[in-house]
Parts: C-alpha cells; sequence; structure tokens
C-alpha cells in the first residue's frame, strides 16, 4: 500500500515469522470451494487481488480443472459479497466432481460496463474542502464517488502538498497545494497546484489526471497472469554485447 503502511509482528512465537515459497512451489488458484450443494457452490476468492475482487461481476466463469479445454467442469458466480461467492455449476451432470477444498481458477471475467474512479479525501482536509471537493466532483463523470478516508476503498486520494521550507515557528505548515496520491499515500507526479488555491479550482485543473487514473484502473483490472494455462516465459535484458538480465517472467 506504500510507505504509510508499516507491517510488524505480534507473536511470542518468532518461529512464526512467514517466509516466502518459490513460485514453482505454489498451488495456483482464483480461489477454493468452501461448500456444495449438488450444483450449488460457495467459492471463497481467496487468490484475486484486491482492486480486482471488489469490481468482480456476477456470471464470471470459474473452472474445476487446471486444464482449460472444453469439458473442464465450470461455475458460474451468481453473486458475490467480499471473498465469498455464490457459484453454480453449468453443466449439472458434473456435480459430483465439485468438492470441498478444490481449487479453481479463472475462465472469464465480467466487469460492468461504468465502472469509474472512487475518489478518497484525505481527513486532513477541512469539513468545508470536503464539502467543496464533493460539489466539484460531482460534475465529473468518470469519478463515481468521493469517500472519507478509511471509511471505504479508494482508488485514489485528494489531499494536501505541504511546501518545504514553509513552517512557522509553531510547527503548522503555512502554504500548501492540492495534489492526487495513491491509496498507500504517494504523491503522484505533476499533480500539485499553486500554493493556496482553491479547492473547485483543483479539481478542474486535475481532470486530466483523473481520465488517465481511470484508464490505469482498467488496464489493471485486465491483469490475469496467474490465471494463464499457457507454458510461457519471457525474459527483459538490457545492454546489446553483455547483456545483463532485467525482469524475467513464468507463468505457472
Amino acid at each position: 500500500m506504500g510507505r504509510q503502511q508499516q507491517p510488524t509482528l505480534n507473536s511470542p512465537d518468532k518461529s512464526a515469522i512467514a517466509y516466502y515459497l518459490a513460485t514453482s512451489d505454489i498451488s495456483n488458484a482464483a480461489g477454493v470451494i468452501s461448500k456444495v450443494n449438488k450444483n450449488n457452490l460457495e467459492v471463497k476468492l481467496l487468490g484475486l487481488p484486491a482492486n480486482i475482487l471488489n469490481s468482480y461481476g456476477v456470471n464470471s466463469l470459474l473452472c474445476l480443472s487446471s486444464d482449460d479445454s472444453r469439458d473442464s467442469p465450470r461455475l458460474q458466480i451468481k453473486s458475490k459479497e467480499g471473498l465469498l461467492a455464490k457459484a453454480q455449476l453449468l453443466d449439472t451432470t458434473t456435480a459430483n466432481l465439485a468438492r470441498e477444498g478444490d481449487f479453481v481458477q479463472e475462465s472469464l471475467r465480467i466487469f460492468k460496463r461504468d465502472i469509474g474512479l472512487t475518489l478518497g479525501l484525505d481527513d486532513e482536509l477541512e469539513r468545508i474542502e470536503r464539502v467543496a471537493a464533493t460539489s466539484a466532483i460531482a460534475n465529473i463523470k468518470v469519478v463515481d464517488s468521493t469517500v472519507v478516508l478509511g471509511e471505504q476503498n479508494a482508488d485514489c486520494l485528494l489531499g494536501k502538498v505541504h511546501q518545504e521550507n514553509s513552517a512557522t515557528e509553531n510547527g503548522e505548515n503555512q502554504t500548501f497545494s492540492y495534489g492526487l496520491y495513491t491509496a498507500g499515500g504517494i504523491l503522484i507526479g505533476k499533480t500539485s497546484g499553486s500554493d493556496d488555491e482553491a479547492v473547485k479550482i483543483a479539481i478542474d485543473r486535475l481532470q486530466p489526471h483523473f481520465n488517465n487514473l481511470l484508464a490505469a484502473k482498467w488496464l489493471e483490472l485486465t491483469n490475469n497472469e496467474f490465471s494463464s494455462r499457457l507454458k510461457t516465459e519471457v525474459s527483459l535484458a538490457s545492454g546489446v554485447e553483455s547483456k545483463t538480465s532485467v525482469l524475467n517472467k513464468t507463468t505457472f
């Protein structure tokens, strides 16, 4: 989530520290079947990234097998609340193949057509600033809603950008502008404005950035590298004569 997140270990048993497994040792899945009632199933979608899970639509398809063949039994999501989804087997003759504890993988991912941005309002903003921001955002089509930081998930945050070396004797910042931050509290480049600008002016100025952030959100929602059943490997190297490996990706 960024620099604001400070994970700590709170356990008297020091041997409880988690360790990372090599990717080749991980059983990859989008979720696990937690309950079976004939062809009606309950699935915990523990393997989906949080941003994808928040926008996951009904009628998305999962398959019971790692083999993405046409004969692989498929589950269709009928409803979802948090991590828990209610699903139904499309072919009732395969009901006996589904068991509790079985992993499922994605076969078809469905989203609504009108997914927009959710803008978080930093709790440092005064009430009058939050009201002005909410009013200004109402005229921007790509932003679905505004939420107070900490109450709901947000794609980005509107907050104050305090100027360096502008502190008064009592430690309070004298001047600031408004800018956009990531959900983890990292300032997004080139989003801060001039000192002491009005919130409405800042919102108008930030409209192109909202468009870019929505495009990036949609792009991230298509990320499905962990659901591929193709055995492929991609390598990125720098240099011409003596190539240096920069990045290596392998499907599971």
